[in-house]
């Protein structure tokens, strides 16, 4: 698990919530040869800190691909290129939303013989998926360790064509990429944060004088 956190602001007073960005990002990669494959992803859930950092948004993204290896076979009784075409669908369902990402690929053979077969190899399709907002937000809250699931599926289909009858094999059909789940959130300054906050701007002031 691949984690970021990034500040957004700082306190400007004592006593002020500064707001802050924190990111988990995990990969998947799902797939059975010749069986539609399931995704299932566990990402950890916001921690409050016991009640210091308060959250404020929660936001779904990421990044995925269908494949499959194709092998063609033109059964025409003429010499034939050969068109095979992939059209997949990933759907995930995260706390408060649905998050669909539609693939296509196409790819042609060179002209083949009667009775000839083309290896196609993996053919592809990537695509970037969300933002989607989470809700409700108590659903995030949680302690270190916290988890939830997000879980998915991946349709594919493949279709060929050519000047004639035509076959394909298609194998280790699989989905795979990775969710990012962003939490936004305040951070509530302490009481000893807040008075040395106090103290520093008062030994500024003094300073100043």
């Amino acid at each position: 698990m691949r984690i970021a956190i990034g500040a957004l602001a700082l306190v400007v007073a004592a006593g002020t919530a500064s707001a802050a960005v924190q990111s988990f990002t995990v990969p998947f990669n799902s797939g059975v040869p010749n069986v539609v494959p399931g995704i299932n992803i566990v990402l950890p859930k916001f921690d409050t800190q016991g009640g210091l950092h308060i959250l404020t948004g929660v936001s779904f993204s990421g990044i995925g691909t269908v494949q499959a290896a194709i092998i063609g076979t033109n059964d025409a009784i003429v010499e034939s290129t050969l068109t095979v075409d992939l059209s997949g669908t990933l759907v995930l369902l995260v706390p408060g939303s649905v998050i669909v990402a539609n693939f296509l690929d196409s790819e042609t053979s060179p002209a083949l013989a009667p009775g000839a077969s083309h290896d196609f190899g993996l053919i592809s399709d990537t695509n970037n998926f969300g933002p989607a907002a989470g809700s409700p937000l108590a659903f995030f809250n949680g302690a270190p360790g916290d988890t939830f699931a997000v879980t998915g599926t991946v349709t594919g289909g493949f279709t060929v064509s050519g000047a004639g009858n035509a076959t394909i094999e298609i194998s280790n059909f699989a989905a795979l990429g990775e969710v990012t789940v962003e939490y936004t959130f305040d951070i509530i300054p302490t009481p000893s944060a807040a008075a040395l906050l106090g103290l520093g701007g008062l030994a500024v002031a003094r300073r100043r004088r």
